[in-house]
């Protein structure tokens, strides 16, 4: 029995890798959808191409050795290749464990070190700017409650106005959403909630009072119930559902002239058809015309596009409507992402006087190594090490020159004198 036990065991380890990783480790593996995503990627693109065709069993260090100097002579960036290590070698360590091999051949590999670049934080005037840049309220609010409280992106536009105590100017951190791939959704849902934040761990974050009674009025003004998101796209149907019809004017002139060099009024099908103009009253236009032949059934509908459940705000939707247009506007000269925001918080409030434990319970960091990243994030980050500095230096000039003066001595006299007490 041990004898075909060990010669099962075997043949499974001369599985080929391919095979081995897409029908049994991926599909068993628990990790997040998320992680799933990005694991499935790696695989595919690097892991199988290398590797696929080889037995498990087979694969050595030397192998993975050479894969990773491959990998760098591609130009493959140091980033790439840590995470191919981290996801080849959580798939020999499942084979280790289920004895398929004897040897794990990621032991003593290392991969490329990843040089740790200091956060360049934006400052308050560059955010006040980019703040000031976004035109819709809601949106210029959220951005406002990200840099005030940290939040990261799947957090800020999970919460709920459950979520939030105004009496005591707290949020509850309770949920993050993540955005799935279409080939990762589970019963085709694009937005998948997670009934707990990053590293499992709730967290209630204080607010200032500007920013919570900017909330409180949020919630008043769009008479939002308790389940409903802060931050959310309300669907079409709802938006348009009892609006009057609007008239389209007949002096709205014509429109820029088309390759061909002909212009056509504006309002009308023909301007947005041949004249190429996308202006409100030529889509209008277009809208009702595409809204009348359906009535008459000569056109099939289009198919309901959904934005999500619950209405979550799509990230690439976000960048490309709000986020790209106000960075535009607001010419920061440098690049700045969402998370970005986050960062500045940190930084922010850890100049303001705030611990290092204090900014990693509101961020929620695991450890505090995370936390330590925004201690010198700031241009003036530095000053109280370099007026430290400057005192121990003038102040050994200054101790210096007083030795000096002690130890002068009056012409004649000599140096061993110099020192002794007078006697009369």
């Amino acid at each position: 029995m041990v004898g075909e036990a060990r010669s099962s065991r075997f043949l499974l380890g001369r599985q080929r890798f391919a095979r081995y990783v897409l029908q049994t480790w991926l599909p068993n593996h628990q990790i997040e959808a998320h992680t799933r995503e990005a694991y499935t990627g790696i695989v595919e693109k690097y892991l199988v191409p290398r590797f696929g065709k080889m037995p498990v069993n087979e694969v050595r260090p030397s192998d993975v050795r050479e894969f990773f100097t491959a990998l760098k002579a591609k130009g493959v960036s140091v980033h790439a290749i840590r995470k191919c290590k981290t996801v080849l070698g959580a798939i020999f360590t499942t084979a280790h464990s289920d004895e398929l091999i004897t040897l794990h051949p990621c032991t003593g590999v290392r991969a490329p070190l990843a040089p740790v670049k200091p956060l360049k934080v934006i400052t308050p005037e560059q955010f006040d700017r980019l703040h000031h840049s976004v035109k819709d309220p809601r949106w210029r609010l959220m951005v406002e409650l990200a840099v005030e409280s940290g939040l990261r992106w799947g957090e800020v536009s999970e919460l709920r106005v459950r979520d939030l105590s105004v009496m005591v100017q707290q949020l509850t951190v309770a949920r993050v959403v993540v955005e799935v791939s279409p080939r990762f959704r589970v019963n085709g849902q694009r937005f998948l909630v997670k009934e707990y934040p990053k590293n499992g761990r709730y967290r209630q974050v204080r607010l200032r009072e500007a920013i919570t009674v900017s909330l409180a009025q949020h919630i008043v003004r769009l008479d939002f119930t308790s389940e409903d998101l802060l931050f959310g796209i309300t669907p079409i149907s709802e938006v348009t559902a009892g609006r009057p019809q609007q008239e389209i004017p007949d002096d709205l002139g014509m429109t820029d002239a088309n390759p061909a060099g002909c212009s056509y009024r504006h309002g009308t099908t023909t301007g947005y058809t041949l004249g190429r103009c996308r202006c409100e009253a030529c889509r209008l236009a277009m809208s009702r015309y595409r809204a009348g032949r359906r009535a008459m059934g000569k056109d099939r509908p289009p198919t309901a596009r959904h934005v999500g459940i619950g209405g979550h705000v799509p990230h690439r939707w976000f960048l490309g409507k709000v986020w790209h247009p106000a960075l535009e506007a607001a010419n920061l000269g440098r690049r700045v992402v969402f998370h970005h925001l986050r960062h500045a918080h940190g930084s922010w409030i850890l100049a303001g006087g705030a611990t290092v434990q204090d900014v990693r319970e509101r961020l929620g960091h695991r450890s505090l190594r995370a936390t330590e990243r925004y201690l010198h994030s700031l241009p003036d980050g530095e000053d109280n090490a370099l007026d430290a500095l400057a005192r121990t230096r003038e102040g050994s000039k200054q101790t210096a020159g007083m030795v000096a003066a002690t130890c002068s001595c009056a012409p004649g006299e000599s140096n061993r004198d110099a020192g002794r007490p007078f006697q009369a």
